[in-house]
């Protein structure tokens, strides 16, 4: 079980930068003018659970004693499926969704044996840890959360 120090620290630095954004997200009217990039919030939360999700599928496999998650495609590509998938789901869904998703997050970073090990490849082979996805989602999640905020401001 991962509750050496640095997973709780890592895991609180997500927590705050999740809840923060999922306030952001509550707030937001239902249709929303913001975006971030190409993408406006909708998108956004599309792509934050979609990461969530493969980020729990490769930890809870580690955890158990199964190899790996193995990303199929590059994130361009897998970003475009998380949102067609999406579609469909309000944004009041998705936001609940994320929340439900970080909870069992939560849990997955609490099952694994090390925080080190490795939980998911990318297509190139690139290796990364459950430490890795933590502070890889956080910087992620601040990052499009700056953007939306600066296009909210007149």
């Amino acid at each position: 079980m991962a509750t050496n120090g640095h997973a709780i620290d890592a895991l609180a630095a997500l927590d705050g930068t999740v809840r923060g954004a999922l306030a952001y997200f509550e707030a937001m009217d239902p249709t929303p003018k913001a975006s971030s990039g190409a993408w406006g919030v909708w998108e956004v939360l599309s792509h934050f659970s979609f990461w969530h999700e493969v980020t729990i599928e490769g930890m809870q496999s580690v955890a158990k004693g199964g190899s790996r998650l193995r990303l199929q495609a590059a994130a361009d590509e897998l970003n475009a499926d998380a949102i067609a998938r999406h579609q469909g789901m309000s944004l009041l869904d998705l936001t609940e969704r994320l929340r439900l998703l970080h909870e069992e997050l939560r849990r997955a970073v609490q099952s694994l044996p090390d925080m080190d090990v490795p939980v998911m490849m990318r297509v190139d082979g690139t290796l990364l840890s459950g430490r890795q996805r933590l502070e890889a989602i956080g910087r992620h999640w601040a990052q499009h959360m700056a953007e939306l905020e600066a296009a909210r401001q007149p």
